[in-house]
């Protein structure tokens, strides 16, 4: 089930936009983020999988929900690298690391404050194959 690796499909893609990587410097977590960790980072996190499964119980593709955040203390920081986060992860059919993915789409955002930081929640499906 390829859905299980969402989160090295994100990663990776992330770690690949250079201008990303010029603002958050490779602060990139899975779920958490590390105690103390300077500001902006991003978290990611699988929240949904829905195998599309056929009568043999054989699944050709996963729909995967992940929801990426980033964070900082500064709001329009946020918007910035929300905006730059969305032109990265979607895409079309391609292969990452191996797995195939029939499309990245964002779906759906919002944002909140908490512990004194700006959070931008980017809500994407993923459609993996198998």
């Amino acid at each position: 089930m390829n859905a299980l690796h969402a989160g090295i499909v994100i990663k990776s893609k992330l770690l690949s936009s250079k201008e990303l990587n010029e603002s958050i410097h490779g602060r990139i977590y899975p779920i958490i983020g590390v105690p103390g960790t300077e500001y902006p980072f991003i978290l990611y996190c699988r929240t949904g999988v829905s195998p599309d499964g056929s009568k043999d119980y054989v699944s050709e593709q996963d729909d995967t929900t992940v929801v990426v955040s980033i964070i900082s203390d500064r709001y329009e920081e946020t918007i910035e690298l929300a905006d730059l986060v969305q032109s990265v992860l979607q895409i079309g059919q391609t292969s990452i690391e191996g797995i195939e993915i029939s499309e990245i789409r964002l779906t759906g955002f919002d944002e909140e404050f908490q512990d004194d930081a700006f959070i931008q929640n980017l809500i994407f499906n993923i459609e993996f194959e198998n």
